[in-house]
């Protein structure tokens, strides 16, 4: 009887009820807590989209931009380079670093023996023996030396041989700046340069002592008359590669102006034009 009392009791279905309302809402708790919430991701900030929008638009120029920051990290790098190399061996070794950085090689004045770096980039220890000596021998023959590249070069004025065969970036105005060595230059070769034309020769007017030059001008209509003008300009230098009857046509039994003659005239023309403007 005192147990069904205490069981129907009001008071004690009333803590029943609360009881099973508690579990039920920690179960609902625990469930909706256990359960992921899919939140949707944030915007793109607008600075992100501007950005995506200029990179789509503008890819090319900042490609380009990139390139040329790389190269102008590199021309610095090659700067202080050559900056340290001047100030611990002078002109005469920052010319002859110069040759062989870019594949060529050297000759130093009162030697034979002509210097270049090995396969893995390595320089003779006799050649740091010779950093009194002026260089008066350069081969850069196959190397992309260009205009600016003579900056490292104008200071050997006892330079006698320079060798530029097959050089792409050799043109009229590297050869009109040669005229520095026109007190020592006594060789030059110029054969396999793409960009040496017929106009471009006469620069060379101011090698006095040029001994010998080597050509070829594939581009030339009449190369053996380039080589005839050439020679009446530099009388003392005998020029190869180039044969007098290359280009030459008979002359016509009329008498008439044939257009060989011709030819020879407007070549003269231009070489004295080129001489006369040059000085």
């Amino acid at each position: 009887m005192a147990v069904s009392l205490l069981v129907n009791s009001p008071f004690r279905l009333i803590g029943i009820k609360s009881w099973s309302k508690g579990c039920v809402g920690a179960v609902a708790k625990r469930c909706c807590s256990s359960s992921p919430v899919s939140t949707p991701p944030p915007p793109p900030s607008p600075l992100k989209t501007r950005a995506v929008v200029f990179l789509s638009k503008y890819f090319n120029d900042v490609e380009w931009l990139v390139e040329r920051t790389s190269a102008f990290r590199s021309w610095m790098q090659k700067f202080s380079y050559y900056g340290s190399t001047l100030g611990l061996y002078g002109d005469n070794m920052i010319a002859t670093f110069y040759i062989l950085r870019l594949g060529g090689s050297v000759r130093f004045a009162g030697h034979s023996e002509w210097f270049r770096q090995d396969s893995r980039g390595r320089i003779s220890k006799n050649m740091l023996k010779m950093v009194e000596l002026p260089v008066d021998g350069v081969d850069a023959s196959g190397t992309l030396i260009d205009y600016d590249g003579l900056d490292y070069l104008v200071s050997q004025s006892g330079l006698r041989t320079l060798s530029l065969s097959g050089c792409p970036k050799v043109d009229g105005w590297f050869l009109s700046r040669l005229y520095v060595f026109r007190d020592s230059l006594e060789e030059l070769n110029l054969s396999g340069c793409p960009n040496v034309t017929e106009g471009a020769l006469a620069s060379l007017h101011h090698l006095r002592n040029l001994r010998r030059l080597e050509l070829s001008l594939p581009a030339s209509s009449n190369p053996g008359l380039v080589r005839i003008l050439l020679e009446e300009v530099l009388p003392d230098c005998h020029v190869a590669g180039i044969e007098y009857n290359q280009g030459l046509r008979h002359t016509d039994p009329q008498g008439t102006e044939t257009d060989t003659e011709r030819d020879t005239a407007s070549h003269r023309d231009a070489l004295t034009h080129r001489d006369t403007s040059t000085h």
